[in-house]
């Protein structure tokens, strides 16, 4: 902000936001709408021009884990229909797909474990469609079909605990993931 500019709005939640927000278009309005995941377990979508809650989806608190959101969110219209779907990754063990403008429950995967890592969508398997790729904490490796949640492949990395952000490169067609170790995974071996 500069010296003339004041704040727009501000909203004040229960927990940490660990995660950046992903930007969606969940009223139809034109104003970006921030959606982000809370350290208490709620995800949220807010109004961009407002800063008022419009959808909140709570965790369901399975983990041994406190329950909560620290990953980013992936965002990307994969339906078609010009609107972002959102991909939130949480401490429950679970990876869940929102429809961006209504907040609604598109599908979850019951993951192994809990979710640090920000997934990414890309054609992983150069088939030309997008699949959802995610790595859980103990290291295992998903790729889903994005719309339906259908895992296409998976493996589980020798070496786990994935916390920092996937990496994906996409010349040399190989997703970079950090464990103990720097692992490249490309769909030609399917091997890590």
């Amino acid at each position: 902000m500069t010296k003339t500019e004041n704040m727009v709005w501000n909203a004040e939640f229960s927990g940490d936001i660990e995660g950046a927000a992903v930007l969606v278009q969940a009223n139809h309005d034109d104003v970006p709408d921030p959606a982000f995941g809370i350290e208490d377990g709620d995800f949220v979508i807010l109004d961009g021009k407002t800063g008022a809650t419009l959808h909140t989806i709570k965790t369901d608190g399975r983990s041994q884990y406190k329950l909560g959101h620290v990953a980013t969110a992936a965002a990307i219209d994969v339906n078609g229909d010009g609107l972002a779907e959102v991909f939130a990754p949480s401490r429950d063990d679970h990876l869940r797909a929102l429809d961006g403008a209504t907040g609604e429950l598109l599908w979850e995967l019951d993951a192994y474990s809990t979710f640090h890592a920000a997934p990414i969508v890309v054609d992983f398997d150069e088939d030309g469609e997008l699949e959802l790729v995610s790595a859980d904490v103990r290291g295992h490796l998903y790729v889903q079909d994005p719309l339906s949640g259908d895992i296409l492949w998976g493996t589980k990395l020798e070496k786990g605990h994935v916390f920092a952000p996937l990496g994906w490169h996409p010349e040399a067609r190989c997703l970079m993931v950090g464990t103990t170790q720097l692992v490249s995974v490309t769909m030609v071996s399917g091997e890590p």
